[in-house]
């Protein structure tokens, strides 16, 4: 947040913990939650053409929608259509292996998506999410790994709790 503005949602974080507990697959192994995920996304969006392009069923669509409102403005804000494919694994301790499952899915099919998406002027990228419960994970991605996301040309971004 700019200017290091602080949301008061009116509980400690401890209070926060308490309330909306994070929940493990597995409580007795320290690995951590890693979640990997390629979107596509735009007001007005074809799943269908996604679905065919990306050669995969999503494993999460959603229509345009309002999600709150922009302060202090009060105007709608507005999230546009998604498709997405997600992997998950968890327990465990390198993120190499989620991003590279998620790959084994879409990658087959680059050249139809980047036609998708320059056809549509559709946004799209990668994204990893790694929920920490005990033990860090190895945060590196292998050479192939790496080749692959860069065949799309496409952001990836790591997102870490």
């Amino acid at each position: 947040m700019e200017n290091d503005e602080v949301v008061n949602l009116g509980m400690s974080l401890q209070e926060l913990r308490e309330r909306f507990p994070l929940v493990r697959k597995d409580p007795d192994d320290p690995g951590a939650r890693i979640r990997s995920l390629f979107f596509i996304e735009n007001p007005v969006l074809d799943f269908l053409a996604c679905t065919r392009a990306a050669g995969v069923e999503p494993t999460c669509t959603e229509d345009r929608r309002i999600r709150g409102h922009l302060l202090p403005s009060g105007k709608p804000n507005v999230l546009p259509a998604l498709w997405e494919v997600a992997v998950v694994k968890e327990p465990s301790c390198e993120i190499d292996s989620c991003v590279a499952s998620l790959l084994d899915l879409v990658h087959p099919r680059v050249e139809q998506i980047s036609q998708l998406l320059s056809t549509h002027r559709y946004k799209a990228g990668f994204l990893t999410n790694v929920t920490v419960f005990e033990e860090e994970p190895f945060y590196g991605l292998s050479s192939s790994t790496l080749r692959r996301l860069a065949d799309f040309g496409l952001e990836w971004s790591l997102d870490v709790l």
